[in-house]
């Protein structure tokens, strides 16, 4: 099991703003995290959270198979500091 999947976001504790935070979400989309299976418990305990990972994982699978437009259409859904660089980038490969 990947540890950075395994262990709660920090957003519980500090808000999802915080340093810590973003730093644990951006390497979780480095990594790809978002694409091994989801523990039960972390749906049901960080609904948000669990609703992003399913959103880039989606994103992943549409881009794949170079439909841009729902990539688009999904990534307007990720709000906050975490997300912008990670749109930026799918901004950039699709230029």
């Amino acid at each position: 099991m990947n540890l950075l999947r395994a262990s709660p976001p920090a957003a519980v504790a500090k808000g999802e703003n915080s340093e810590m935070h973003i730093k644990l979400a951006k390497g979780q989309i480095e990594e790809k995290a978002y694409l091994t299976p989801m523990d039960p418990d972390f749906c049901t305990s960080f609904p948000k959270a669990a609703e992003q990972t399913v959103i880039l994982a989606m994103i992943h699978v549409y881009q794949k198979k170079g439909m841009t437009d729902m990539v688009q259409r999904l990534s307007s859904g990720l709000t906050g500091p975490v997300f912008e660089e990670y749109k930026n980038r799918l901004t950039e490969s699709q230029k």
